[in-house]
């Protein structure tokens, strides 16, 4: 089962552009997970944060 999820398919989940995703990492809406890999760092955002937005969006839509 999948944990990670890269910064393209972050996007493709829910839907927003990847600055949008930079932001809610900076704020912390997202958690990021940092792998040294031998390209250098990457980012991935984690499946549990994602999922956490996903569910607060649509109570938040299910309220208006």
């Amino acid at each position: 089962m999948k944990t990670l999820f890269t910064m393209e398919e972050c996007a493709e989940q829910i839907g927003r552009s990847s600055r949008t995703i930079q932001r809610y990492l900076k704020n912390g809406t997202l958690e990021r997970v940092i792998k040294k890999t031998k390209k250098g760092r990457e980012r991935y955002i984690t499946v549990a944060s994602v999922a956490r937005y996903i569910r607060n969006e649509s109570e938040v839509k299910a309220n208006e």
